[in-house]
């Protein structure tokens, strides 16, 4: 989500916060201009974010919790405040927050004491960044990174001409079965079945009662009084 589209109750806790922060704040904004921008506050439409992180003044990233910004403040043992707005985002963040390198702050949870509460937390603890760096070398133990893991595998692949053994059955299946069509169409044609069978049955058993319990009408009319 674009910084702009924020509201300007949550721009301006933002704005409050780091206003009194004794740091230099670095905030990508989607404008040339920012009303109300603290002195200590930086703004620009893009930043080279992977540059940023790795770069040793750099304490906090908050952000909100996309994976490839995630990925990228663990490589750079940066602890975050992740703000999350949809998809994968919240449990990215939550993660984070399970290995203690991170806090979450709902967009609607956002006030200044909050903020500040979060920020202060982070930047005098340590163990936050401590985390991240843990996190990292748990993700990288592995037999091989991801270069050489690509490369092995792409070399695979040309050995065994295609590797077709490895090929998903759903590449060679029609588009109807591979959407599952067939299934929801017996599915829907069994929940159309017992609906039906539903309604007959109570409309059969309305007609029955109806019988059974109309009153009889007496054959014959009425003698003439003379």
């Amino acid at each position: 989500m674009k910084a702009i589209y924020l509201t300007d109750d949550v721009i301006g806790s933002f704005q409050r916060v780091f206003r009194d922060l004794p740091y230099d704040v670095l905030w990508k904004w989607e404008n040339d201009t920012m009303a109300g921008k603290p002195d200590n506050v930086l703004i620009n439409k893009w930043i080279p974010q992977v540059a940023i992180l790795e770069h040793p003044n750099v304490k906090l990233f908050i952000t909100q919790g996309g994976l490839q910004s995630t990925e990228e403040a663990i490589a750079a043992h940066k602890p975050i405040i992740g703000i999350p707005f949809h998809s994968d985002q919240t449990s990215n963040v939550d993660t984070c927050v399970k290995y203690g390198m991170g806090k979450m702050l709902d967009l609607e949870d956002i006030t200044v004491e909050r903020l500040r509460s979060y920020i202060n937390e982070i930047m005098d603890n340590p163990s936050f960044a401590e985390n991240a760096k843990y996190l990292d070398d748990l993700m990288k133990d592995q037999p091989q990174d991801g270069l050489d893991k690509a490369i092995w595998w792409i070399e695979y692949v040309i050995r065994h001409k295609g590797a077709k053994h490895l090929r998903s059955i759903a590449v060679d299946m029609p588009w109807w079965q591979y959407m599952m069509l067939d299934i929801l169409a017996f599915l829907s044609a069994v929940l159309l079945s017992v609906l039906l069978t539903l309604y007959f049955s109570v409309r059969l058993l309305y007609i029955l009662v109806n019988c059974i319990f109309k009153p009889k009408t007496k054959k014959g009319g009425k003698k003439k009084v003379q």
